[in-house]
């Protein structure tokens, strides 16, 4: 579900972002990217959070819960 949701996060963000006169490059050491929208590049680090920090829960999450059948007496 949380995949679906940041999915649905980086449609709006593309569809919002389209119309913004404000373009800043980002630098990755020897090279820089395209120029993006400042609101894109805030937008997808906050969606891409988002992402990152709902798969690291769902791995974290145990497999199995056991249940004692005594202690629901």
């Amino acid at each position: 579900m949380s995949i679906s949701i940041t999915g649905l996060l980086v449609f709006v963000l593309c569809i919002g972002s389209q119309n913004l006169r404000d373009r800043k490059n980002i630098e990755l050491g020897i090279t820089s990217t395209a120029p993006f929208p400042t609101g894109f590049i805030v937008g997808s680090s906050i969606v891409l959070g988002f992402l990152s920090g709902s798969t690291t829960a769902i791995s974290l999450m145990p497999k199995e819960v056991k249940i004692n059948k005594n202690s629901l007496d």
